[in-house]
């Protein structure tokens, strides 16, 4: 999970960096953990954009799932 996490945070826009970790990946949905509501609807609202860019690493992923984790802190 460590290497999918950082080739797609190199990936994604510099907005996004340090926002969120990769968890898991479960049945083709991208699981990923953000520290609170306001990152993870902004990452929702920003998904379709996103998705065809972390297919670029991750053909089989079809989607993302984000889960709030609020111990998780922003570096």
């Amino acid at each position: 999970m460590n290497e999918l996490n950082e080739k797609i945070q190199s990936l994604l826009p510099a907005q996004f960096r340090k926002l969120y970790r990769i968890v898991n990946l479960v049945e083709n949905q991208l699981i990923i953990e953000v520290p609170n509501a306001t990152i993870s609807q902004g990452l929702q609202m920003q998904q379709t954009q996103l998705l065809p860019i972390i297919q670029k690493v991750s053909p089989q992923i079809d989607e993302c799932v984000f889960k709030i984790n609020p111990d998780f802190k922003l570096s």
